[in-house]
């Protein structure tokens, strides 16, 4: 059966208490018990770290997921260990949180649409955030330019109440947010303070650099920066309304958020949590320091790569067939064809080589296979003399079977998942041990917000 949009087929209907085995491939796998597990232990971090936590929603954009990342404990309504604020990547993201009840079912008292708006988008972003608002959730506002707030000021004002606002700092990323000691900060921050429509609500900063760190101690590096800029931005800010008798009436009581993370530099906050029960130090101010991140439940090979996460915390996989095989072929052992290619995993690299790692057991004899060259549906396996981690495969290594199920994990899981209408979901905690892979059970189906 062919799966489309216009469609009332849903493959929940057809897959739901199937064996992975029987799915049709390529298509994306998540293990429920890998995301709970991940997602545990980076909020149980942020909290002994006595920082609050904001979940970016970006990766799977489901509802399902988001429910978990926020209260991976199942504690419920008594539970100490659950997060209450959110970012989005997309509106449609933010009208799946609405319409799924999410925001109400968990409380959730912010959200942060993370890409400085343009004018059209606010017009969106103003009708979602009355929706917002009917559940007391607010909507926050990320901007790095005097011209946002200004946009913001034209718009139709239904609600009287001025937006709350994130001002995007640079740490030397530089895709988007502005360098603190710049004029184009300093006008950025007076446009929002004086604007009757705004409210400077924090400084968020994202070392998206960190993604080069190799290390723990890079990541560390880089976390460091991260909040070195959002204080220095919050001490330039409190300068300003220090000289202006107004804004110290408006803003006397005013705690800034400042929001810190990627997923590399929350790793290394997470790691320094439970390796040594050590602090992420910030000197003493009025403001709040705040942990964001948004891969941390699912990884994926780039991850992998910064020496902070083990394979078996990667929580995704592309289940793919293989199609054809061609001893010899520009090696000993040859190469094979499967039906994943640029279409099911994306084309995006990492330090690792290749578009995505077969993933093997002990005694599989797969160790060391790899998505070398993708088109759009073909994808070509070639083996590496090494492992991922550097080293000599063990075991014996054979050619992949013409029609052998494969797990391929990605390089980069938000651009893998972007890719697929829908998430089948397993559970390896719920299976027997010893249970070979392909009979796990398909428990649930996730389908995320599209487009945006």
């Amino acid at each position: 059966m062919s799966f489309h949009r216009n469609s009332s087929f849903h493959p929940a209907a057809q897959w739901h208490a199937q064996p992975l085995s029987a799915l049709p491939t390529p298509s994306v796998v998540i293990d429920r018990a890998v995301f709970t597990r991940n997602s545990r232990r980076m909020l149980d971090a942020a909290r002994k770290q006595g920082m609050q936590f904001r979940v970016h929603i970006k990766t799977h954009k489901t509802s399902e997921g988001t429910r978990l990342q926020l209260d991976p404990f199942q504690s419920g309504d008594q539970g100490r260990q659950r997060a209450d604020r959110l970012i989005v990547s997309t509106v449609e993201e933010g009208w799946m949180l609405v319409n799924s009840g999410t925001l109400r079912d968990h409380g959730v008292k912010s959200v942060l649409y993370s890409l400085p708006p343009a004018p059209n988008t606010l017009e969106r972003l103003a009708t979602l955030r009355a929706a917002m608002a009917a559940v007391d959730c607010k909507l926050l506002l990320m901007v790095d330019l005097p011209a946002q707030i200004k946009a913001v000021e034209v718009l139709p004002h239904a609600d009287a109440r001025p937006w709350h606002v994130f001002i995007k700092v640079d740490a030397g990323y530089h895709r988007a947010g502005v360098p603190v000691h710049t004029k184009q900060f300093e006008e950025t921050v007076k446009a929002l303070l004086e604007s009757a429509q705004t409210s400077l609500y924090g400084f968020y900063v994202h070392a998206g650099n960190s993604y080069s760190a190799t290390s723990r101690d890079e990541a560390n590096t880089y976390l460091d920066d991260e909040i070195t800029a959002v204080t220095e931005a919050s001490s330039l800010a409190r300068e300003i309304i220090s000289a202006n008798e107004d804004l110290k009436a408006k803003y006397a009581e005013s705690t800034f958020v400042l929001s810190v993370g990627a997923t590399p530099t929350a790793n290394a906050a997470r790691m320094k949590s439970e390796s040594e029960g050590g602090s992420v130090g910030m000197s003493a101010n009025a403001d709040e320091l705040e942990l964001h991140a948004g891969n941390y439940s699912l990884y994926d090979l780039q991850q992998f790569a910064t020496s902070m996460i083990d394979e078996d915390q990667i929580g995704l996989f592309v289940l793919s067939t293989v199609c054809s095989v061609y001893p010899g072929r520009n090696s000993d052992i040859g190469e094979a064809l499967c039906d994943a290619g640029g279409l099911a995993m994306s084309k995006d690299k990492g330090p690792l080589p290749g578009h995505g790692n077969v993933r093997s057991d002990t005694g599989q004899g797969l160790k060391g296979w790899y998505l070398g060259r993708i088109a759009q549906e073909h994808g070509v396996l070639t083996h590496s003399a090494e492992s991922a981690e550097g080293k000599q495969p063990t075991g014996t290594v054979r050619l992949p079977r013409y029609g052998e199920k494969l797990r391929i994990l990605p390089q980069h899981a938000c651009m893998t998942l972007a890719n697929h209408p829908w998430f089948y979901i397993v559970d390896s905690s719920l299976e027997r041990q010893g249970t070979n892979w392909e009979e796990w059970t398909v428990r649930d189906v996730w389908t995320p917000a599209k487009f945006w």
